[in-house]
């Protein structure tokens, strides 16, 4: 029901616009002149992200749709079985993903911890991601997922410094003024 102003301007205290449309009515003309096909069948629901929660468990998800997924595109076979290992490895990486991002974004920011996240962003991204990737790709001249699994390695540890950030007190600080 809030589809509509999903792709509008959105609706304060339900749900965030994304501007696709102008305003919820011209979503609604948009709608109408679509070409609604019955489903015969089995049929996929989609979910948006945000909208996912832990009994949805969406890297399993993503990690045994693979071939559901890459079965909708007419491609050829080694498009097939790169498309089949990037997602394997997107998976695998967003269990990482998922608990550091939420512990350096959501905690460690809100309690005023900001510099820590910025110092681990930066040494994984400049110091590990970037080197390994370009020797992967440019002076070893690995195969492609191999490569794609180097831009995503930090994700493999991040969870790691995250845990024992969190297990410390360090983190904690004082944001609410005097």
């Amino acid at each position: 029901p809030f589809f509509r102003y999903f792709l509008s301007c959105g609706k304060p205290g339900v749900v965030e616009g994304e501007r696709y449309k102008r305003t919820p009515e011209i979503v609604d003309e948009f709608d109408q002149n679509l070409v609604h096909i019955p489903s015969e069948g089995r049929c996929y629901t989609f979910k948006c992200w945000d909208q996912l929660t832990r009994e949805d468990i969406p890297d399993v998800v993503i990690f045994f749709a693979r071939p559901v997924a890459v079965s909708l595109y007419n491609v050829t076979e080694e498009t097939r079985q790169l498309a089949m290992a990037m997602l394997a490895i997107g998976a695998v990486t967003m269990l990482g993903t998922t608990y550091h991002a939420a512990c350096f974004t959501g905690i460690n920011r809100g309690a005023g911890d900001s510099r820590f996240v910025f110092v681990v962003d930066m040494i994984c991204g400049w110091l590990i991601v970037l080197p390994l990737t370009f020797l992967a790709a440019f002076v070893l001249q690995w195969p492609l997922p191999i490569v794609f699994l180097f831009t995503r390695i930090d994700q493999c540890f991040k969870w790691l410094i995250a845990l024992l950030r969190l297990r410390g007190d360090k983190w904690i600080r004082n944001v609410t003024r005097a």
